[in-house]
């Protein structure tokens, strides 16, 4: 796949409405950002999955929303007025003025506190007295007098050792290539405005630069309206604003963001269990969401990172475009900030213990989730590029859950607005969804492809007839592409990567397609390539030939010939229905029990089979496990009907549960709710198919996937 990149991504947001430049018309602000049609769609949608996973699905948590602006004394509990500042140079020759710490960063990818300890002590342990002469750094002498500065002031350490550092690793401006920089100043990133009329000292007040605060003022008020007792969180989702001197690469560091932060609060002693288990947890909502592992990882904090008010703290780190950056942190606060609080306005913040009686300041770990790097993050894992048929194309996959639109409905003619425009409106009372009828078909599913729709929904005249309609759904009992009467059905390669298909086009060609896009398994059905060595076993081996990946055919066969073309020709698994009972054996005494999958049948209750031109009902488990008699280790059970329970259409339960637990079951049809895969479950059942359910909302396929 083609390398990503920050160009790419920016060019792919311009294009598609997901953020645009922020005052663009009247030449830009910089560093500002607005999300469009469909970037506010997947912002919120990421925020609402969020707020799901962490406040509404647990029951330690309650939410939070505090206001912007707030009284100048809590900054000034929290140290933000006078600590909260980054150090500044500015270039003599072209007046450009930079962060000096990320300067030198940049220059040695190490984190300025640590770079500039190991070369201070490496100066100290020199015997040269002036081993920095020739770079016009500092004396042996003066990193002496520096030392002291580690363990009692840390901020000024930083800003005297600035200087001497940016001359020892001889850092030139970015813009223009000089090495003399003034001495660094202080700078303060809190935005400062007046409340009121007059701009005076007195009315001066400050946007908040993080959340947090507005939680730690508010745990009295929320503890004691919520009666939680300890642990428990309180979360908040809200704008913050940082001065920043260097923001950049794209949305990754704005001054205008959005945070998403919890503060959990839990009695002293028991931080060190609590805070990796909230290390997992924030992974978890990362990966579980389809951002890759391997583009993600801890990183500790080392004690010169250290913030004051922390003793421990984790970063999540994603690897960006431009390298490795915080996605996240996860610090443990003590009981800092409550009892600065505390402190400065004289309430009683103290947790009273119901059980004990004892009193005392709750301490905190805090998980701090940037919502903008986020939505930067989901987008740089969802971008890929295809090549099909010499051109290429980006196709944008999330995860079904915070893609920005749901479904797409695209009629195949204009001819075909009034009742493809019905079915929109539908679809639109539940989803995200977009109605498009301008240009060919193959391009509005670019579109598609390229905001990351999870579902087409393709109106056609044969719809005007039957009144219905083709679209891809998930499947979980198979990864596959389905072909059926030689149309393109749906392709799946698990639940992260669903895709939308032109199901007109020809199906070796869409086939080889949809391999080159990913797919690891292709399942064909109803493609009628049993008949002999007839165009469609051509078909058929066609695309085996052509896309070197398992194949498993199932649909009208009947007869061992049938069997033994197909597998022949390199198909790895033939799924064998009702007409198939009597070449069984003979199948697998021949191929081998690992080739055949048993496609059992079903109406409710009983299994209907066509034997002597008199139709018999059977018991589902009792032809099951004559089936399962004959060798067969793999079978489907079709359209059970499970209205309510499974158990129900079995009459012994023990039965059920023991056959199922030593046979490869899956169940298709019929499910629509967790109860549905709870009992599935309980059974044995080994997998399931989904279909219709999702479409209908009915089934929320994260839920569903902790049961399959």
């Amino acid at each position: 796949m083609a390398e990503v990149t920050m160009d790419k991504i920016v060019s792919l947001c311009k294009r598609r409405g997901f953020i645009f430049p922020g005052s663009e018309i009247y030449g830009g602000l910089a560093n500002t950002w607005d999300y469009g049609p469909y970037g506010c769609e997947l912002k919120k949608n990421i925020k609402d999955n969020w707020w799901k996973t962490f406040v509404m699905q647990r029951e330690d948590m309650v939410g939070l929303d505090s206001a912007i602006l707030m009284n100048p004394k809590v900054w000034e509990a929290s140290g933000h007025v006078t600590s909260f500042s980054d150090p500044l140079v500015d270039c003599k020759k072209c007046k450009t003025r930079f962060r000096g710490d990320k300067l030198i960063e940049e220059k040695s990818n190490e984190v300025y506190p640590e770079l500039a300890k190991k070369h201070i002590e490496e100066w100290i342990d020199s015997e040269e007295k002036d081993i920095s002469k020739d770079n016009n750094a500092f004396s042996r002498e003066q990193a002496l007098e520096l030392m002291p500065l580690l363990e009692k002031d840390q901020g000024k350490f930083l800003m005297e050792a600035l200087t001497p550092l940016l001359q020892f690793l001889d850092i030139t401006c970015p813009s223009c290539g000089s090495h003399e920089f003034t001495k660094p100043r202080s700078f303060n990133l809190m935005f400062k405005t007046f409340q009121g009329v007059i701009e005076e000292q007195a009315a001066a007040i400050f946007l908040r630069p993080e959340t947090a605060q507005g939680i730690f003022v508010n745990f009295k008020n929320v503890q004691t309206t919520s009666r939680k007792k300890l642990p428990f969180g309180i979360a908040q989702i809200g704008k913050s604003f940082r001065n920043e001197i260097t923001p950049g690469n794209f949305t990754f560091r704005t001054r205008e963001f959005e945070q998403m932060e919890i503060e959990y609060f839990i009695e002293p002693g028991s931080e060190k269990e609590i805070f990796e288990t909230w290390c997992q947890i924030s992974m978890n909502w990362f990966t579980d969401l389809g951002i890759k592992k391997e583009n993600l990882h801890f990183r500790e904090h080392t004690k010169e990172e250290l913030s004051h008010y922390s003793s421990m703290t984790k970063d999540i780190e994603y690897k960006f475009p431009f390298g490795w950056g915080e996605l996240q942190g996860i610090a443990y606060r003590g009981d800092f900030d409550l009892s600065q609080h505390q402190k400065f306005s004289g309430e009683d913040l103290q947790y009273l213990d119901p059980q004990t009686n004892k009193k005392f300041l709750p301490h905190v770990i805090e998980p701090s989730f940037g919502l903008d790097r986020t939505v930067l993050t989901f987008l740089i894992n969802a971008y890929h590029e295809e090549k099909v048929e010499s051109e290429e194309r980006v196709v944008m996959r999330f995860n079904k859950s915070i893609a920005p639109i749901k479904v797409a409905i695209l009629p195949l003619s204009n001819k075909l607005q009034e009742k493809s425009y019905s079915v929109y409106k539908q679809l639109k009372e539940y989803f995200t969804a977009e109605y498009d009828l301008s240009g060919s078909i193959g391009k509005r599913y670019r579109r598609q492809d390229e905001i990351g729709t999870p579902y087409c929904v393709t109106y056609d005249f044969e719809s005007e007839n039957d009144n219905a309609v083709t679209y891809s759904f998930l499947m979980l009992l198979i990864p596959s592409l389905q072909l059926q009467k030689g149309k393109i059905v749906s392709l799946y390669k698990g639940y992260e990567n669903e895709q939308k298909e032109v199901f007109y086009q020809k199906p070796v060609k869409k086939a080889i397609n949809l391999v080159q896009r990913g797919a690891n398994i292709l399942e064909i059905i109803d493609l009628d390539a049993h008949n002999g060595e007839g165009e469609n076993l051509s078909i058929v081996k066609s695309i085996v030939l052509n896309t070197n990946v398992p194949i498993i055919y199932g649909g009208g066969i009947n007869s061992f010939d049938q069997i033994e073309n197909l597998i022949n020709i390199g198909i790895d698994k033939v799924i064998l229905g009702k007409r198939a009972e009597l070449i069984i054996k003979q199948a697998i005494n021949v191929f081998g029990y690992e080739k055949i999958i048993f496609g059992l049948l079903s109406r409710g209750r009983y299994v209907k089979l066509q034997e002597n031109d008199k139709t018999q009902e059977i018991e589902v488990l009792r032809y099951a496990e004559k089936i399962v008699s004959f060798g067969i280790k793999n079978i489907i059970i079709k359209d059970l009907d499970t209205e309510g329970t499974l158990l129900p259409h079995f009459d012994e339960t023990d039965r059920v549960i023991s056959f199922f637990k030593n046979i490869n079951v899956f169940h298709a049809g019929g499910i629509s709710e967790i109860k549905h895969l709870q009992t599935l479950k309980k059974i044995g059942c080994k997998g399931a198919l989904i279909n219709k359910a999702l479409m209908l909302n009915k089934l929320d396929i994260n839920d569903a996937l902790k049961y399959i």
